[in-house]
């Protein structure tokens, strides 16, 4: 669809859509893919779907030690992650509505498409009534935070974000983000939690909780095409790619309850992106039906044209390519890194925030 698409890339995403594509990969072919793959955290994944399909044991020795390495990696830390959600339900056993996010509830609900991915911290969504108790739960046991208590970005983090600074135990190293709501106090989109946390499922964990399946895959929507800068981002593409096979093979009206519950929730734009552009680049089943019905979330004619140019540049991993295209791509990264400043903060106490961080970093300097 990207006429600006090295041959590399277009490998990549086409094993994607189809992992025996893999094996008619020539030598050169096949060392660019993997480095393209390993780049954008997809090459376990990848890995998974070879093996999957018997397809491992085919490869040159060298792409196959190099894959098996990734995945024993991402093993490693996906082991290291499920010990620490099992920490965690111990230390709080009396915290009744106890969320996992993201990367941590995949893992609960055992997704098989998403082995792979690397996970370095997990997500936990509290009700902010019992935040604070949550958080001394955590300290006494252990769990510290990265930011010093008096600090300016304890302070920005508790007063307009949705979580409170990143905590780790003293003796391990995965992270645990403490969230009481999905997207920053200040946000222009501002989605209940309470809904989010009334509607949680039981997981494969027994008693562990994760979002419903439209709330899963609304959350990732929200967290690509909302709360992020976009800059190489296919990794997130195909987590909504994954979401939406798993959950509509799963569940029957999915498309439907879907497009319920993004008005319900008030995320119509980040959804609409969403299913644009899996669809366009990952060739994701979604229905023409379902495309008809987003249109109407679409953003004005000069958003939509600086969107689609933009967005694919930004989300794509980075490849070489003609210096113009090089170009375009850093305009792209730039613009919106602006765009995810600009939806997380008011204008006003935007140009406060990077002042005081700009003020900070020079007095480091001096």
């Amino acid at each position: 669809m990207y006429s600006c698409q090295s041959a590399t890339l277009s490998n990549l995403i086409r094993s994607l859509n189809d992992i025996h594509y893999v094996v008619s990969l020539k030598s050169v072919e096949l060392d660019g893919w993997l480095q393209l793959a390993k780049q954008s955290g997809l090459l376990a994944t990848l890995g998974y779907r070879l093996q999957d399909a018997g397809l491992l044991s085919t490869l040159p020795e060298k792409a196959r030690r190099t894959i098996l390495g990734v995945m024993h990696f991402s093993g490693y830390l996906s082991q290291m992650a499920q010990w620490e959600v099992n920490r965690l339900q111990r230390t709080l056993k009396n915290v009744n509505d106890f969320v996992l996010l993201k990367g941590a509830a995949y893992i609960a609900q055992e997704i098989p498409g998403l082995r792979g991915r690397y996970l370095s911290d997990v997500d936990i969504l509290v009700p902010e009534e019992q935040l604070n108790y949550v958080e001394q739960c955590l300290l006494q046991a252990g769990w510290e935070s990265h930011k010093p208590p008096s600090g300016y970005d304890d302070y920005y983090y508790r007063q307009w974000m949705h979580e409170i600074p990143p905590l780790r135990h003293r003796f391990r190293s995965v992270d645990v983000d403490l969230h009481h709501r999905i997207l920053p106090r200040t946000s222009r989109l501002n989605p209940d939690p309470d809904l989010l946390l009334s509607a949680a499922q039981p997981s494969n964990i027994p008693g562990i909780k994760v979002l419903s399946a439209e709330d899963q895959f609304l959350h990732s929507c929200v967290h690509l095409f909302y709360d992020s800068e976009l800059k190489n981002r296919l990794r997130d593409l195909v987590d909504l790619d994954v979401l939406y096979r798993y959950f509509t093979n799963k569940y029957a009206g999915f498309d439907q309850k879907l497009l319920t519950r993004a008005n319900e929730i008030g995320v119509q734009r980040p959804f609409y992106y969403s299913l644009i552009y899996t669809r366009s680049i990952l060739k994701t089943p979604i229905p023409d039906d379902l495309l008809q019905s987003v249109q109407q979330f679409k953003p004005n004619l000069l958003v939509n044209c600086l969107m689609s140019k933009w967005l694919p540049l930004a989300l794509l991993p980075v490849d070489s390519g003609p210096r113009l295209h090089r170009m375009n791509r850093l305009l792209a990264i730039w613009g919106l890194y602006i765009r995810s400043h600009w939806l997380r903060m008011p204008p006003l106490l935007l140009m406060k925030h990077l002042f005081t961080k700009a003020w900070m970093r020079l007095g480091r300097k001096v």
